[in-house]
């Protein structure tokens, strides 16, 4: 057997044996890691914050490090580098499921349990989750808060926490049904049915389950439409019995920098020095509208709340006046500010239809359109309540 023979035998020899060696040692690794890993539920019965460490009922303690604050499904409020703000958030008799590393009893991972008592309560096992640009802006257990906003641009994620479920007995019978109408802005005449979903726990745990998706843009749902989800747990084939039913209701809402336009009725001061007369008119405005993330600070929270409610815009007005004595119209151009959703309007311009020395003037006015569009929405808010 010559060289030349000899070399691609040798090199296929040591290929087989590098290449079986790892998977070898993969497939090792995997079961280290699955068996490295353990879950606990209960309430914690001992905290020290200054050693940030927490005791379970009948574990030892337990670490807390900014490994654990750094998973997208931890829903304890993080800062944007996934550590958290305030460890007090923990206490004495709250319930929590863990994931935590039985060689050094570090957690990895965190949820919070809202109902200890009752361990199939939606409340538990299901979060809302919404997404931009791949962060998490807010997370809420379904059943702990009644109506979010969410970003019209962004995506919304139903999500299952399998792990609780697994530590729950009697539990593979059950079913999940999960129902969503949408209600489209202008009234209840417009009513979507989303497709219904039914969930069987059994196939939850033999088969991965990816998050139920609602995406704002595939919806083609526009500022205004609301969203009503409800999900509810039943016994297997037995929809009248009832385990958990929980509801949350969803407002799409714009925000960023938008274009407005609304007739106006203004009161128009010719030079500053004449009476207060009446004017139709339009007006184009830009308004900002503030979009707060959970992980917004507080007090830019409260001044995002303040600006929305105010809501001022500022733009170009034009007004039809009547300066001069005859049967000609004339165009007033100016500045104008806008606050209350486009509701009050106020500003100065320039008559450019006359040859008058003083064409100077000032207004303050009304949109009864944006008045309108503004109690609408609060009667359509109150129906649904």
């Amino acid at each position: 057997m010559n060289f030349k023979i000899k070399f691609p035998l040798i090199f296929a020899f040591i290929l087989a044996i590098y290449f079986s060696s790892n998977f070898i040692f993969a497939g090792c690794a995997d079961n280290y890691t699955k068996d490295q890993y353990e879950f606990k539920m209960g309430r914690i019965t001992k905290i020290d914050y200054t050693k940030r460490e927490i005791r379970l009922e009948d574990l030892v303690d337990l670490k807390i490090t900014d490994r654990t604050f750094n998973v997208d499904n931890t829903l304890i409020e993080v800062d944007d580098n996934g550590k958290m703000r305030n460890i007090e958030e923990l206490h004495k008799g709250l319930g929590l499921l863990v994931k935590y590393d039985k060689s050094d009893g570090v957690i990895t991972d965190l949820w919070l349990l809202h109902n200890s008592e009752e361990d199939k309560d939606l409340i538990n096992f299901i979060y809302i989750q919404e997404k931009r640009t791949d962060k998490i802006v807010q997370s809420y257990y379904l059943g702990a808060v009644d109506r979010v906003n969410i970003h019209s641009g962004n995506q919304v994620h139903l999500i299952i926490n399998t792990q609780y479920l697994k530590q729950l007995s009697d539990i593979t019978n059950k079913i999940l049904k999960i129902e969503a109408t949408v209600h489209i802005k202008g009234g209840h005449p417009d009513i979507l049915q989303l497709p219904e979903r039914v969930i069987k726990m059994d196939e939850i745990f033999n088969t991965h389950t990816s998050p139920i998706i609602y995406d704002m843009e595939e919806l083609g749902l526009d500022e205004g439409n609301k969203i009503k989800i409800k999900v509810t747990l039943h016994e297997d084939q037995n929809e009248e019995q009832v385990k958990s039913s929980r509801e949350l209701r969803l407002y799409i809402k714009k925000y960023g920098l938008r274009p407005y336009t609304y007739e106006t009725i203004s009161f128009v001061r010719d030079s500053f020095d004449k009476n207060w007369e009446p004017a139709p008119g339009a007006s184009v405005t830009l308004g900002y509208t503030f979009f707060t993330w959970k992980r917004t600070p507080r007090f830019w929270k409260l001044c995002g709340k303040i600006w929305n409610a105010v809501d001022p815009r500022f733009g170009i007005n034009l007004t039809l006046l009547d300066y001069d004595e005859d049967k000609n119209i004339e165009f007033g151009v100016g500045w104008v500010i806008s606050i209350l959703k486009g509701g009050i309007y106020f500003g100065s311009g320039w008559n450019i239809s006359t040859n008058r020395r003083h064409i100077k003037y000032a207004f303050f006015g009304i949109s009864l359109t944006a008045i309108a569009e503004k109690i609408k929405g609060q009667l359509s808010e109150k129906r649904e309540k």
